[in-house]
């Protein structure tokens, strides 16, 4: 439709020649003794000059080199033009480069229609389009239009929400407890150890559409429970590299954690403390979201006791009961998490265990399994990296937005280059749409030359939906789970309608 979007570079691949920072008098020096375009047996082809964005006395100067003669370039300009940079006396030092070229990759944030395909013409040409809203960030902190973040000394950050005026403070922070208990049951061994030292930060990746804080720090724990499993015993250290990025026009926060396990018989989980408490939480299941109670119900006569930890598939969502303040955690894969006192997120990260069943632990004094050494589940120097995103946004935010931010995060849309031919314009419409928000579709798929898609209703009222399909569809069978036929739609230029009951999911075969 002829909208532009801004791109930003977002990982590149290299071949790098030369690379070091120098002081102005190396380079005014080493300038003058440029011999011109050959250097050795490679060619001087272009030169990028750029400004520090986190360090204004730092500038940096890339030289792209090729095998062959490429293009036009001035020898006596470029020389010109860096010793005016080092007579200007703003930069104590200099970042040098010398490349081959690089592979980048880029990012633009582009809003998609569901269930189709958009075309993307991609261009050379810089955008006419003025960015209003930008990003201010440093490898400390970072603000937008959304919220600041400042990052601590032990490698939590504080929150502030700028739209409902409520601060988040020690956000993104370790629990790590021993556990002996089984791989079916968690059975705590206090104290809780996880203490972050040597912490670093540095700005990954900074440009108009998002920004990268990369972070590293060495996670001091307890090694493994004592030999009578009652205590915890030993050191070991965990290293951990997380990268945070935020984005500009985005309320969401991704998060992407790397760590090798050397611990065993213990459970390391994130956490985010909340600002209120709350009674309840909405976690996402298959087929939409349930509501629970944060704090478990305790029934004397059960041998084991509930927990407060929950199954989720996408998201778990908690609301403040006073004011209009929400968080939402989503997550790709991590599908245990717990609201811990009605006022503290945990999401599990790794549950080291020793065994698949054992009957000598209070939580469940009994066996759920055989009684068998599993010395794998502990899961012992082996590498992870953890996928999950956080949002802050308004209570009356309704659930379906919810839903559509975790799948966003949780399944990147799949792309397809037309090199030598063209995007076929009917497949820019799709096969089926409707604009009802509640109503979901958990797959669709094309078998013999019918159309076969599986729908929920995530509202707890019932909806009406029109549905408009491809003009080759004529019929519309309901079918039960198992296939069998329960009603049959004539299709009418390509419009039908269903009617859903709450929460009810609805299988479809479209001829």
């Amino acid at each position: 439709n002829g909208e532009e979007f801004p791109v930003q570079p977002i990982s590149s691949s290299e071949e790098i020649l030369f690379e070091n920072n120098f002081k102005p008098f190396f380079i005014k020096t080493g300038i003058k003794m440029l011999p011109g375009r050959k250097l050795m047996d490679v060619y001087l082809n272009e030169v990028f000059f750029a400004e520090d964005v986190a360090d204004p006395t730092l500038y940096h100067i890339t030289m792209i080199l090729g095998k062959k003669l490429i293009g036009e370039l001035n020898t006596q300009k470029l020389k010109e033009k860096v010793l005016a940079l080092v007579d200007s006396g703003k930069y104590k030092k200099f970042h040098v480069k010398a490349t081959l070229g690089s592979q980048r990759s880029y990012l633009a944030l582009v809003p998609l229609r569901p269930w189709s395909y958009e075309k993307l013409l991609l261009s050379d040409q810089p955008t006419k389009k003025t960015l209003k809203e930008k990003l201010t960030v440093t490898k400390n902190s970072i603000s937008n239009k959304f919220y600041w973040v400042k990052f601590n000394r032990n490698g939590t950050f504080s929150l502030f929400d700028k739209q409902r005026n409520v601060l988040f403070t020690n956000q993104h922070a370790f629990e790590d407890l021993g556990d002996r208990g089984d791989e079916y049951t968690f059975s705590a061994v206090k104290p809780d150890k996880a203490r972050a030292v040597k912490v670093h930060r540095k700005l990954k990746t900074v440009g108009p559409l998002f920004a990268e804080i990369e972070q590293t720090m060495l996670l001091k724990v307890y090694a493994e429970l004592s030999e009578d499993r009652t205590k915890r015993s030993g050191k070991a250290i965990i290293p951990v590299s997380t990268t945070f990025r935020f984005y500009r026009d985005l309320p969401r926060i991704d998060i992407t954690i790397t760590l090798t396990n050397t611990a065993k018989d213990h459970r390391l989980r994130i956490c985010f403390p909340l600002p209120f408490e709350s009674p309840t939480t909405k976690t996402s299941t298959h087929f939409g979201f349930i509501e629970r109670q944060g704090e478990p119900v305790s029934l004397e006569e059960f041998a084991e006791q509930p927990s407060g930890i929950q199954p989720q598939k996408r998201f778990i969502r908690i609301e403040d009961p006073k004011t209009q303040a929400a968080f939402s955690l989503f997550n790709k894969g991590l599908p245990e998490v717990e609201l811990v006192h009605k006022q503290k997120l945990a999401l599990t990260l790794i549950r080291a265990v020793g065994f698949l069943s054992r009957q000598d632990f209070p939580e469940r004094p009994m066996h759920a399994g055989p009684f068998l050494e599993t010395p794998g589940a502990q899961e012992l120097h082996k590498e992870y990296t953890f996928e999950y995103s956080l949002l802050i946004h308004a209570k009356e935010m309704p659930i379906n937005e919810t839903v559509n931010a975790a799948e966003s995060f949780a399944l990147p849309p799949v792309s397809y280059p037309f090199v030598n031919n063209t995007l076929v314009s009917k497949l820019q419409k799709p096969l089926i749409s409707f604009k009802e928000s509640m109503i979901k579709i958990s797959s669709l798929r094309i078998r013999d030359n019918a159309l076969t898609v599986l729908l929920y209703n995530i509202d707890q009222n019932p909806v009406e939906l029109p549905i408009t399909t491809v003009a080759k569809f004529q019929k519309c069978e309901e079918k039960t789970i198992e296939g069998v036929c329960k009603k049959t739609l004539t299709i009418t230029n390509g419009n039908f309608n269903l009617k859903f009951k709450p929460f009810e999911l609805k299988l479809l075969k479209i001829t």
